[in-house]
């Protein structure tokens, strides 16, 4: 599967955010395997962030504490004198494409009974956005 920087950000977090759920082995499965297989990647990712930011740290700007301030979604604030080109750099990096072997699931694993009360409940939000990423459209 073709796949962004952006994207692989995006589906870490969210599988990050269910991988200590209790789930039925198999969507458990393709949680951890997924997050292993886009790990690698990511790890890339995060140098090569490093180096932009690296390259941007004389121009970040900082509060009185000598703290860099943060922009709210969690990228520094740089002067406006280079803030163009930095974040046309941070684009760039997140735009970069990749192929990801993505291990997929049946939506059918996620029409499972729970009589025990042995998995923590998800919402169908939940469920959405894992059958996003775990589910190909036609298995």
């Amino acid at each position: 599967m073709k796949m962004t920087n952006l994207m692989s950000v995006n589906f870490m977090n969210t599988l990050e955010t269910f991988q200590s759920k209790k789930l039925p082995q198999k969507i458990s499965y393709a949680i951890t395997r997924n997050l292993m297989n886009i790990s690698k990647e990511y790890q890339v990712y995060a140098v090569q962030l490093k180096k932009v930011f690296d390259a941007y740290a004389d121009y970040m700007v900082r509060d009185e504490h000598g703290n860099i301030r943060y922009s709210p979604n969690g990228i520094p604030i740089v002067d406006e004198a280079v803030t163009e080109e930095f974040y046309e750099q941070l684009t760039d990096l997140l735009n970069i494409e990749f192929d990801m072997d993505m291990y997929l699931i049946s939506l059918d694993l996620f029409d499972y009974e729970d009589k025990d009360s042995r998995y923590d409940v998800l919402s169908a939000d939940d469920i959405m956005k894992l059958q996003m990423i775990l589910c190909a459209p036609n298995i």
